[in-house]
């Protein structure tokens, strides 16, 4: 992992599968077309294309891929479109953000390879919905049939959801048992790299107050079934303490102090 303070990522490279991902706070840009979808997400990847919406009302419309999507109805959903703050320190990478004027968002990104670990902090004046991508995933092949088990489709657990194709896989899961996993078939078109994906995603609901929410996104590009099922079922861990974030993973624990960034 290379931290770059300037550009406000962190590098990081899965030496083992090919896979070269960064993780991304402060790059924003408003003026071009689907603008926040090309700067502002969480992470940006060599062998994961990104997606843009070709609409509203429902997620495979938005193809809401490494974000935190919120809405205050069911069908509006909002990304992270630029940072108010954001700093490098460490482990992990911090920004501030605000999709509207009473909800306030505070992100900790934290490589865990071939993992990356999300935190958010939301603080929110008023009801939210919530859906979380993982990494959009080709599914080229892909018939409907969701048997993931034997190395083609998508499978939900409890607190996550996975997808496994020719291409790789893809999964995401929740680390503190919030929210609910479901795997997105996106809209066609709507990625850079492939006409057709899957984006893992987590679902919740968000009363007005403050809210802890975490996250493991797993990406393995061209991985075998058995290895994906090794991988997926030993994710992170975190633990919630005073004031702070315990991770670990890996043999390597990280303490994430909540009431201040990096």
């Amino acid at each position: 992992m290379r931290p770059q303070p300037h550009p406000g990522v962190l590098v990081c490279r899965d030496d083992a599968r090919g896979h070269v991902f960064i993780l991304s706070g402060r790059q924003t840009a408003t003026w071009p077309n689907h603008g926040p979808e090309k700067y502002a997400k969480f992470a940006y990847s060599t062998a994961f294309g990104f997606s843009v919406p070709v609409g509203h009302g429902d997620l495979s419309k938005g193809a809401f891929d490494s974000v935190l999507a919120l809405a205050d109805d069911p069908e509006h959903f909002r990304p992270r479109e630029r940072s108010r703050d954001c700093r490098v320190g460490g482990d992990a990478l911090f920004s501030r953000w605000r999709p509207w004027p009473d909800v306030e968002v505070e992100t900790w990104l934290l490589p865990a390879l071939p993992w990356h670990v999300r935190v958010h902090r939301v603080r929110t004046g008023r009801h939210l919905w919530s859906a979380e991508g993982g990494w959009a995933l080709d599914r080229t092949g892909d018939d409907g049939q969701d048997r993931a088990g034997t190395g083609h489709g998508v499978a939900v657990d409890v607190g996550g959801a996975l997808s496994l194709f020719p291409a790789g896989a893809s999964g995401i899961r929740d680390l503190l048992g919030a929210r609910t996993g479901e795997v997105v078939r996106a809209a066609p078109n709507t990625n850079l790299l492939h006409p057709r994906t899957v984006i893992p995603t987590l679902r919740g609901e968000l009363a007005p107050g403050e809210h802890l929410l975490a996250c493991a996104v797993l990406g393995l590009p061209g991985t075998g079934a058995g290895e994906v099922r090794a991988v997926w079922e030993s994710p992170p861990r975190v633990s919630l303490e005073k004031g702070a974030l315990g991770l670990t993973h890996g043999g390597k624990a990280i303490r994430l102090a909540l009431g201040a960034s990096p």
